[in-house]
């Protein structure tokens, strides 16, 4: 059996047909997923959804594949409550692909955590340029915390770090807490010499939010060489994250934690997330699992969410 798996990110849209345990026999790229609530987005996301069918198309009848039977489309700024935008894709899918048996749309947070959990129960964490918690019981209850964008939320994500060192290396230039060896390196990668040129870079867009994330290495490079701004702004970060898995474990109960995204891959980071869960009074595995987001939307195609 074939599977269709759409890896929908926010800048481009990547399309594997998978075979069995996930041979590869196709892939192709399309232009990323607009947010269907901006003007005109609910067409042009039609659109995509039709080209992702009609290339399909072309791959079965080329190589003489055989047509697939699930789909799993995981789409970034998706929602669960989402209805309209899931019948939206499962209508044009199954216009294409009558005979097609299953069509699951799910948030892009959902593929990581199958690709972590291998379909079972357990909390993802992700901090990466956001941060998020998702989780699934024994009973297929599902909850999320956080994921909210960074002027909301996304405390602990990569973003929130460098924004915190950003304020770090300010309130030092003036003053206000101890100087820290976060100021030079940061203030050159920023190109900026004093506040007042770290505020025109960041507010005029100069320094952008995947600049600021990229800041990360330098916090916990600094952080491990002793410096306490950015180990207050590590720690402070993991609380945070913690929080997120704690919330989900108060409702869903005692499962395994598994935290996922950019941060993560620090093992200083994952140290300081157990401690915080442990000061939180939860004791709770914590798993360290290599993510395959594609190995996750092929167990939801396959398998469903149960």
């Amino acid at each position: 059996m074939s599977y269709l798996c759409v890896d929908g990110g926010q800048t481009r849209t990547a399309i594997f047909l998978l075979r069995g345990e996930g041979e590869q026999l196709a892939f192709w790229e399309e232009r990323p997923f607009i947010t269907p609530s901006l003007p005109g987005g609910m067409e042009i996301f039609r659109g995509i959804i039709r080209s992702v069918c009609e290339t399909l198309q072309t791959q079965i009848d080329a190589h003489s594949y055989e047509l697939p039977e699930a789909a799993c489309f995981s789409l970034s700024g998706f929602k669960e409550s989402d209805s309209e935008l899931a019948q939206l894709v499962e209508t044009e899918v199954r216009a294409h692909f009558p005979r097609i048996t299953h069509v699951y749309t799910v948030p892009d947070y959902v593929g990581a955590w199958a690709a972590a959990t291998r379909g079972a129960p357990g909390i993802i964490i992700i901090s990466g340029g956001g941060s998020i918690a998702y989780g699934r019981d024994q009973q297929g209850r599902a909850l999320r915390a956080g994921g909210w964008g960074h002027l909301l939320a996304d405390e602990g994500s990569g973003y929130w770090i460098g924004m915190q060192a950003i304020k770090a290396v300010m309130r030092a230039n003036d003053h206000i807490i101890p100087a820290t060896r976060l100021q030079e390196p940061l203030q050159q990668r920023l190109q900026a010499g004093d506040n007042a040129e770290l505020q025109q870079r960041v507010y005029s867009g100069a320094v952008d939010d995947a600049e600021i994330a990229r800041l990360v290495p330098l916090v916990l490079q600094v952080a491990e060489e002793g410096d306490r701004a950015a180990q207050n702004i590590l720690h402070e970060g993991a609380h945070y994250l913690a929080g997120l898995a704690a919330a989900l474990i108060g409702s869903l109960g005692k499962l395994p934690v598994y935290p996922t995204g950019g941060v993560f891959q620090a093992s200083l980071m994952r140290s300081l997330l157990e401690q915080q869960l442990s000061r939180l009074g939860l004791s709770v595995d914590v798993r360290a699992e290599h993510i395959d987001q594609l190995y996750g939307l092929l167990i939801i195609a396959r398998q469903g969410l149960k």
